[in-house]
């Protein structure tokens, strides 16, 4: 950049003026340095300045030069100068770098002049001195400037490509400029090789268009580390669009490139959120909303909600108002509201909601994220629905344990003042319209295990006849006056292989269903029946059923029906369609895995305002088991090997201690199994069986009997209980291998299963 123009000086001024290169050869010359040499015409022939320095003083010059070079950046000396008469004329000298150019600048003073020139020459030097300073103070400026902006200039010459860098794209590249020179390659080299297509493309087409250059691009420094820098040019042409110069600047904005790529990542993260996300101004108009927030609320397009109230999306804007006052009040809100859809369906938010605000704190809006927790709230009402039944159930357990308890007890002196009586005795009927009456009991102990999900699963060979007549004055009660129940059981009914209790709860749940589908009133029809499937049975919302033959068992009803929607979750656990309280969503799927569990197939009809239909499929079986009854005047199986019995309740381990010992058996009785342990520890006796109640203080039948295989590895085990929670069962079924007696047990059936444990 100059700041004046030189030219005038150069043409009047008296002084010795030049510029020589770096190696001194005097590229251009005044007026008066071209008479004080001679040089007539108005080229600048090709003479060294040192050259005609006087020979005694050449050594002195180079020296002074010297200095120039490394040292500080002007000198002055005088010496003896040739001139165009080959005569030597003592001359002031006074020698600069140039502030821009490889050159040197050269004012020299014949001192043998008049006082005149000595004068002239004197003030064309302070001049020159001015206008090095303040060039030095421009470049300086423009220096400290570029500095600041990150903002560096740079030149390269479209014909001879010398490029040039400004001290800023020196520090922008990070290289030392005493030591790098600009290039071309180096440039290209300093680019990231992933965008040096890209600038090579843009700066091309830049010049072949004559637009100007405008790129952003990486530069990748040593170690890995990217910069982002902004380029801008305009390339200058000749008269006839030949490109001659390209000026252009360069600006590091990685700090900003940074910034915004950070803010990228963050709305894209925002943008992709599970959450809804919602942004409102102060006055609570929507601004802002991502794909989530539509999708919650059914909308397909942001323009649906851009500038609208954010009360309006809410099922009660009243309730909404009053969050968003809460808000500017209080600066955050976290809580739950009920969403009202764009297809009328409520959906219940998690709602966490704050204002946010500028670096001084100013607040700017609001910022709310919302969450569906629909199913997590039914969910919720679910699992506190399973947790009461799972009380109740062991509630049940327990009463069950206790009762079944009271029941043996009752039943097993029964059997004994039966067994005690001769036959015609008129007790014999009463004591046998008791034995009923605890039979009857223990029936409904059963019930109530079955309700509770707390039963033993043991499946066996029953008649579907004999389970319904078992259950239907139950069936009578469950259903009420308004509705008639009506059975068409089929004659000689093959047996099937079920657990009667599951049996059992199939029938009362879905007999429990139609109720609740026919509040008005209506019929429940049960049949049975034996079916043929030529060809595997395939029907809407129900898994196929192989073709075979079945026993059928069919329960329909006259109520409300089911909408094929409903139909297509019917079994999933959970779902219902009952009022909250009124439905846990279990009584189906337990039909289903029951039916499942005992190899059977199970099929849903059913018609809105019609009626459903329920259709169990089971495999026949051929086998039937036989009954065993119990009379008063049977002799009992009588033993003599050696028995363990553990009984924490007094009265049956005292009713069960007497029966068997009454059969010959040595019985060892104890109240809990440590006690027993200990006892068999110290004894060398041979002990043959133990029969151990399941449930026990301290430590359960169970690991009773592990630790007794411990000492006596042959010894066998019967297990009794009223209530086996998951001791000796898995997912309800009794295990593999585990020899199990029920209570209340008729002493009957007590010495017939230890004789057959221990012959078996």
């Amino acid at each position: 950049m100059s700041l004046f123009d030189l030219t005038p000086f150069f043409a009047c001024s008296h002084d010795l003026i030049c510029l020589t290169d770096s190696s001194g050869m005097i590229l251009s010359a005044n007026q008066s340095l071209r008479d004080f040499l001679g040089w007539a015409d108005t080229t600048t022939p090709s003479v060294v300045w040192s050259s005609r320095l006087h020979p005694d003083e050449q050594s002195g010059v180079l020296h002074e030069l010297a200095r120039l070079a490394e040292e500080c950046s002007e000198v002055a000396f005088t010496c003896l100068y040739r001139n165009h008469a080959d005569s030597y004329q003592r001359v002031a000298w006074r020698i600069m770098r140039h502030p821009h150019e490889d050159c040197l600048c050269l004012s020299g003073r014949d001192l043998s002049s008049s006082d005149a020139q000595t004068n002239a020459l004197a003030r064309l030097q302070a001049q020159l001195a001015h206008v090095s300073h303040e060039l030095q103070v421009s470049q300086a400026r423009l220096d400290a400037s570029q500095r600041l902006a990150s903002v560096g200039s740079w030149e390269v010459d479209m014909v001879t490509h010398q490029l040039w860098w400004s001290l800023e794209v020196y520090r922008v590249f990070e290289v030392d400029p005493s030591q790098t020179s600009a290039s071309l390659e180096l440039f290209r080299a300093m680019v990231h090789p992933d965008d040096r297509a890209a600038v090579s493309s843009a700066f091309a087409a830049s010049v072949a268009n004559q637009t100007p250059y405008a790129i952003t691009h990486r530069l990748l420094l040593p170690g890995g580390r990217i910069k982002y820098v902004s380029e801008h040019a305009r390339t200058i042409y000749d008269a006839e669009g030949n490109p001659m110069k390209a000026i252009g600047t360069m600006q590091d904005i990685t700090v900003w490139q940074e910034a915004e790529n950070e803010l990228r990542r963050k709305d894209a993260a925002v943008a992709a959120s599970l959450n809804g996300i919602a942004m409102a101004d102060l006055d609570g108009l929507i601004t802002y909303v991502n794909r989530s927030f539509l999708d919650m609320w059914g909308y397909a397009d942001p323009v649906q909600v851009l500038g609208r109230p954010a009360i309006s999306f809410w099922d009660t804007p009243e309730s909404a108002a009053e969050v968003v006052a809460a808000i500017q009040a209080q600066g955050k809100w976290i809580g739950e509201l009920v969403a009202r859809r764009t297809d009328g369906e409520p959906r219940m938010m998690q709602v966490s909601a704050s204002l946010f605000h500028d670096n001084l704190g100013t607040p700017l809006g609001m910022l709310a994220s919302f969450q569906d927790i629909t199913a997590a709230k039914r969910l919720q009402a679910q699992f506190l629905q399973a947790q009461k039944m799972e009380s109740v159930g062991r509630l049940a357990g327990g009463v069950a344990h206790d009762f079944n308890n009271l029941l043996t007890v009752m039943k097993g002196y029964v059997d004994l003042t039966l067994f005690a009586l001769k036959a015609g005795d008129p007790l014999i009927h009463d004591l046998t319209q008791v034995s009923k009456a605890i039979d009857s009991a223990a029936s409904l102990t059963q019930q109530l295990l079955a309700f509770s999900r707390r039963q033993i699963i043991a499946p066996q060979v029953i008649n579907l006849n004999t389970v319904i007549a078992r259950v239907q004055r139950m069936l009578v009660r469950l259903l009420g006056e308004d509705i008639e129940l009506q059975t068409n059981l089929a004659p000689h009914l093959a047996p099937v292989r079920f657990d009667p209790g599951q049996c059992e709860q199939i029938i009362i749940n879905l007999a429990v269903n139609a109720r609740d589908a026919m509040p008005q009133g209506g019929t429940l029809t049960i049949t049975t029946a034996h079916v043929a499937l030529e060809a595997p049975h395939v029907s809407p919302h129900n898994e196929p059923i192989p073709s075979g033959d079945y026993v059928l068992l069919t329960v329909a009803d006259t109520g409300m029906g089911m909408s094929a929607e409903v139909q297509d979750h019917l079994f999933e656990p959970f779902f219902t369609t009952k009022d909250q309280g009124k439905g846990t969503g279990l009584g189906l799927a337990m039909v289903y895995g029951a039916v499942s569990q005992n190899g059977g197939s199970i099929a849903v009809t059913s018609e809105a305002d019609v009626g459903t239909c329920v259709k169990i499929y089971l495999p026949p079986t051929q086998v039937m088991t036989a009954a065993t009854e119990t009379r008063a005047s049977s002799a009992l199986p009588r033993g003599h090997q050696t028995i363990v019995l553990v009984e924490d309740d007094e009265m049956v381990r005292t009713l069960a201690n007497r029966l068997l010992s009454d059969q010959g058996y040595r019985v060892f009785a104890f109240r809990d199994g440590p006690a027993a342990l200990r006892t068999i520890r110290a004894m060398n006796d041979p002990i043959d069986l133990l029969v151990t109640d399941v449930i026990l203080p301290a430590m359960n039948g169970r690991v009773l009997a592990e630790e007794l295989r411990q000492l006596r590895p042959n010894i066998k085990v019967l297990f009794t209980s009223g209530y086996t929670a998951n001791v000796i069962v898995h997912h309800g079924i009794l295990e593999a291998g585990i020899e199990f007696l029920p209570k209340p047990y008729a002493l009957t059936t007590l010495a017939q299963r230890v004789r057959e444990v221990l012959v078996g």
